[in-house]
């Protein structure tokens, strides 16, 4: 049985292998986190799109300075390409964070 005084040895032992590559390790994190955010935001054009382009609820003040005067088609249009960039920014910062992650963890094992 593992005992608290065990796994912070370890964790102190890993923890001084990690300290040359902590900017690495820090960047894939961030840009783990980075991915966490742009998955939370992937909903939104299609909420966009069922409430302000199939419903009737107004749209918010701050994305009607923008989009305000565009037709209901180009909206849909607008939504569709957010998801689709939305997308390919999560899986370049998915791409990005395993290969800082995994070069970390290989030049610990080295």
């Amino acid at each position: 049985m593992l005992s608290i005084r065990s796994v912070l040895v370890a964790l102190r032992r890993v923890f001084v292998y990690l300290r040359p590559h902590r900017g690495r390790f820090a960047g894939g994190a961030g840009l783990t986190l980075a991915g966490i955010g742009l998955d939370i935001l992937k909903p939104l054009p299609l909420a966009f799109v069922l409430d302000v382009v199939i419903g009737d609820h107004p749209m918010p003040r701050w994305l009607a300075s923008f989009a305000g005067h565009f037709s209901p088609v180009a909206l849909l249009t607008l939504a569709c390409v957010a998801i689709v960039v939305l997308t390919f920014a999560r899986g370049a910062a998915s791409l990005a964070a395993n290969y800082l992650t995994i070069a970390v963890g290989q030049r610990m094992v080295n």
